[in-house]
């Protein structure tokens, strides 16, 4: 599939964008800030996702540096449509994992509900076994 830099300051949103990327097939490299993508950038990347907000060189300032270098207004607006796409399919799959959990944490409401009712019934009354 693509070779994809993906420049993020926050590591968790790094490494579940590089997780998400990858399972959809693609090789994908991690920059922790503008100043590391754009040397890395020399590598050769088929797409770039670029966090706007970061410390040093803000990503609007990487984008308008990458787009000097490299990109066309077609590629930009391919790009976009691809985002778009992605971040629909990731937030399906988001929503998909919620509810697993959701299913998980209740299979678990039940088993503990179940085994204390259980616990209860077997206790003895008056807190004294019955001969």
């Amino acid at each position: 599939m693509a070779r994809i830099l993906v420049i993020e300051d926050e590591p968790l949103v790094g490494h579940m964008l590089r997780r998400f990327l990858e399972r959809a097939g693609h090789e994908v490299v991690w920059a922790p800030n503008g100043e590391v993508g754009l040397r890395r950038l020399a590598e050769g990347f088929d797409l770039v996702v670029c966090d706007l907000i970061m410390p040093g060189i803000p990503g609007e300032e990487v984008i308008r540096r990458i787009t000097a270098m490299t990109a066309t207004i077609e590629d930009l607006q391919a790009t976009n449509a691809r985002l778009m796409a992605g971040h629909e399919q990731a937030h399906r799959e988001l929503q998909q994992v919620r509810d697993e959990q959701a299913r998980t944490a209740q299979t678990a409401q039940t088993a503990h509900a179940a085994a204390m009712a259980a616990q209860a019934a077997a206790a003895p009354v008056g807190g004294r076994d019955r001969d």
